[in-house]
């Protein structure tokens, strides 16, 4: 009986042990969880920040890309603007640019086709290395 006494006695001792070693694994494992959630946590708002940035960057983009083609556009019908009045106009050579009223027609009929101020100092300033 003193055996069976001692060696229950071993066996308890050993299951506490045991009992011990499993808490305090089980204890290391939670703190490892809670360190790998918070870890996970931090990359998530680190990813959401990275898509809320890069959505920024593409509309930015966007936008310039659509600025740009439509500075493409307005400059491509200015020059066809400018071809097409240049084509109406007399020749340089011609005797409508030796009459001293020459300039004057020009910019009545500049600002009648609408055209703007820079337009017509465009051609203002090629009429006079002209002539």
């Amino acid at each position: 009986m003193l055996i069976s006494v001692v060696l229950s006695v071993q066996a308890h001792d050993r299951l506490a042990a045991t009992e011990r070693e499993c808490l305090s694994k089980l204890a290391s494992l939670e703190s490892e969880l809670l360190a790998i959630r918070a870890e996970r946590e931090k990359l998530l708002e680190g990813r959401e920040h990275a898509e809320r940035e890069l959505n920024t960057l593409r509309h930015a983009v966007s936008k310039h890309q659509q600025e740009s083609q439509n500075r493409q556009s307005l400059l491509e019908n200015k020059i066809h603007e400018l071809e097409t009045l240049t084509r109406t106009l007399p020749r340089p050579d011609s005797e409508f640019w030796q009459q001293p009223s020459a300039i004057l027609v020009l910019l009545s009929v500049l600002m009648r086709e609408g055209k703007r101020h820079a337009t017509g100092m465009i051609f203002f300033s090629e009429v006079s290395r002209a002539s």
